[in-house]
């Protein structure tokens, strides 16, 4: 019965019931085919674990980086591997590049990371061999980064990570249906531009978490403190803009519609 059971797709004892009553099988074998119960039914009738919680603080901006190596295939079923890079903080993400990795490429990537963002204190990836390699934890011992190895069973906590592949993913589907020239790896690059221009639950861009603004023209909002905001990177911002002279102020408020070159304060 319990064969019949599993090959049925773990179907319920009702419908073996059923099945034996219309065989003519004998009262007793229909009354133990409604006692019987399935080790495998009963496991995954589990209420599942509670989800991975931590009362540690939140990491701060550029302290930890979460990477993972993902694969699109298009329409003319060409595959496609790219490499996420996000921060966990301000939930940016690194324009992914195509290609087969290797630890040389995902080391190359993590340096073109590192040209314009501060030295993050941790990676955090999954066990595959190109991050876990020899080549990989020399890089980052010599670049002063502690290399974090999510377990196989606990892949979980690259969460974040996935969750960011899946936005990037639907975005480039709706850009090759739009541009059906366009290349792969230009709407990934598209895709993770908007991704860091989008308002996050926070109320502001990874953009604006980093530069201070999306644009050089955004205005900050009022009731905005600098010296709090973005982590004191604004507060900063400000601090290292040059006094402008006055003529260069008269002369942008007369011709705010003119492209004008920007003087020379030396």
């Amino acid at each position: 019965m319990l064969r019949i059971h599993r090959a049925a797709g773990h179907s319920s004892f009702a419908n073996l019931q059923n099945l034996l009553r219309a065989r003519k099988a004998p009262q007793w074998a229909i009354d133990l085919a409604g006692q019987l119960t399935c080790p495998d039914c009963k496991e995954a009738r589990q209420p599942p674990s509670p989800p991975v919680a931590s009362l540690q603080e939140q990491a701060g901006l550029f302290d930890v980086i979460g990477s993972d190596i993902f694969e699109w295939e298009h329409e003319n079923h060409t595959k496609y591997k790219f490499q996420l890079i996000r921060d966990r903080a301000y939930g940016g993400i690194e324009g992914p590049s195509a290609w087969e990795p290797t630890t040389s490429d995902v080391i190359r990537g993590f340096s073109h990371w590192l040209m314009h963002n501060p030295a993050p204190r941790w990676i955090l990836t999954d066990g595959a061999t190109y991050f876990t390699s020899q080549q990989m934890m020399d890089f980052a011992g010599r670049s002063g980064i502690g290399l974090l190895t999510t377990p196989a069973e606990s892949h979980q906590m690259l969460g974040a990570e996935e969750g960011s592949i899946r936005v990037l993913k639907s975005t480039v589907k709706r850009l090759v249906r739009e541009e059906p020239t366009i290349a792969i790896e230009d709407a990934f690059m598209l895709a993770a531009h908007g991704h860091n221009q989008s308002v996050r639950p926070s109320g502001f861009s990874p953009f604006q978490w980093t530069r201070g603004s999306a644009s050089p023209s955004e205005n900050l909002p009022l009731g905005l403190d600098p010296k709090k905001a973005f982590d004191g990177v604004l507060r900063l911002k400000e601090k290292a803009k040059p006094e402008l002279p006055l003529k260069w102020k008269v002369q942008n408020r007369d011709c705010q519609n003119s492209t004008i070159p920007f003087p020379d304060l030396e």
